[in-house]
């Protein structure tokens, strides 16, 4: 029960995370020392959520599929799902809908 809490938590946060970098960066709202900390703080949360495995998808080193398939992964944004699916809860669910929340607000 433990371990499914965390890794849930942590995958939400890291896919909050990689949300607030690519808004960020395309925002140009911070500063890119504090869009560089949010992008490794997401990444850290992603490795301690789904391991070695996660991160390597996420950084594009599992190619598997079709043409097609691969064109859509070529953008870092589109393998944070994939990267996260694992380890993906209802707790992520809670922490990416509060932290967008608070976001929005």
């Amino acid at each position: 029960m433990t371990g499914a809490l965390l890794r849930g938590i942590f995958a939400g946060l890291s896919g909050l995370g990689f949300v607030l970098t690519f808004l960020f960066v395309q925002s140009q709202l911070v500063s890119v020392s504090v869009v560089v900390a949010i992008g490794g703080l997401s990444l850290i949360a992603l490795a301690i959520a789904g391991g070695l495995p996660a991160v390597r998808r996420l950084l594009g080193h599992t190619t598997t599929g079709t043409t097609d398939e691969q064109e859509t992964m070529d953008w870092w944004l589109a393998r944070v799902e994939p990267a996260l699916e694992d380890s993906w809860n209802t707790w992520s669910d809670l922490v990416l809908t509060i932290g967008l929340g608070t976001v929005g607000v």
